[in-house]
C-alpha cells in the first residue's frame, strides 16, 4: 500500500487483526475514540490491540529493513 510515508507492507498478523476488527460490533466507536493514539507512528500493534477490543493472538512477522531516522 502506498502512503505519504512510502510503501507500507502488512503481514499476516495485521491482516488477522483487521479481519477480527471487522467482526467487532463497536469497532467504529473504538477507532474514533482512540484515533489520535492509533495514528501515531510510535504506537505498536501491542498497544493498539486493547484500544480496539482485541487480544493478542497472531505472531508478529519479523521486522525487516532499516528504521527511519
Amino acid at each position: 500500500m502506498q502512503s505519504p510515508l512510502g510503501m507500507i507492507r502488512y503481514g499476516a498478523a495485521e491482516l488477522g487483526y483487521a479481519r477480527r476488527l471487522l467482526t467487532t460490533p463497536d469497532a467504529r466507536q473504538r477507532i474514533w475514540t482512540h484515533w489520535r493514539t492509533l495514528v501515531k507512528p510510535g504506537t505498536t500493534v501491542e498497544q493498539a490491540l486493547p484500544l480496539l477490543g482485541l487480544r493478542p493472538e497472531f505472531p508478529a512477522d519479523p521486522v525487516k529493513g532499516q528504521p527511519c531516522s
